[in-house]
């Protein structure tokens, strides 16, 4: 699993990637009023009250869940996956959304929170990307998944050479230097 992890200050752009696509099913709100009957409106409206509390540039949290080509959960396994990766990340108390597209050939969920707190406080942003690996190498053991690659890649670099330059070479040092 791969977890992806974008602040935002603003949350329409947000909402509209995520609930915009075709392809897409709500899995649940977390946080809100009404968990059962909130729409897509609704939960707007929480978030844009909750994000204006605050001035920070990281009022909004946009996270996706990816899962390696060929593994598959089902609705109800990826909606406890992104629960706990919630409560892993202290973000569980935040109002958020959690939902699944269908648009690429690997499985993967959108999550939408606030960093923003109910008194106006910013929750504790730092050290989030390494909580969010160690968790991610949590869940994987939790819900059966295979681990995730330890670094991006490892790409040698080319080796470039200066030309050897002859003694007898009419075109002249200033020529392999350009």
């Amino acid at each position: 699993m791969i977890a992806r992890i974008l602040y935002r200050n603003n949350v329409h752009g947000v909402v509209n990637y995520v609930f915009g696509k075709t392809k897409i099913r709500v899995l649940g709100f977390q946080n809100t009023y009404l968990e059962t009957d909130t729409t897509k409106e609704q939960f707007t409206r929480i978030l844009h009250h909750l994000g204006g509390r605050h001035e920070s540039q990281k009022r909004y949290v946009h996270i996706s869940l990816n899962l390696p080509h060929g593994e598959k959960l089902n609705d109800s396994n990826f909606y406890k996956l992104a629960k706990s990766y919630m409560a892993k990340l202290r973000k569980a108390g935040r109002p958020f959304v959690v939902v699944r597209h269908f648009d690429t050939q690997h499985q993967h969920v959108h999550i939408i929170s606030t960093t923003v707190q109910e008194n106006g406080n910013l929750i504790d942003l730092s050290h989030d990307f390494r909580r969010s690996v160690a968790t991610q190498k949590h869940l994987e053991q939790q819900f059966g998944l295979s681990p995730s690659p330890e670094t991006k890649s490892n790409k040698e670099l080319p080796l470039y050479r200066l030309p050897e330059i002859k003694k007898d070479d009419s075109n002249g040092v200033k020529f392999y230097i350009q």
